[in-house]
């Protein structure tokens, strides 16, 4: 497989992890949104705190995506 074949599959790769990531953040504001009554502090607070790492994540991986998308452009 070329070089430039390889780069391509691997921000393919990362574009789908940044996809599944927004996904994720998404469903779990929706479940707080419809649940909100229901949940306790601690669920609540659980459900903020594992946003917040969906949150982190989603920007690490944005960052990698550019830095893969430029290594493309230099080939």
């Amino acid at each position: 497989m070329a070089q430039i074949d390889f780069q391509k599959e691997k921000v393919n790769t990362w574009r789908v992890v940044l996809v599944i990531l927004i996904g994720t953040l998404f469903t779990i504001i929706g479940y707080v949104f419809n649940s909100y009554d229901k949940l306790n502090e601690v669920r609540l607070i659980l459900s903020n705190i594992t946003g917040f790492i969906v949150l982190l994540l989603i920007i690490f991986t944005s960052l990698k995506l550019n830095r893969e998308i430029e290594k493309l452009k230099d080939l």
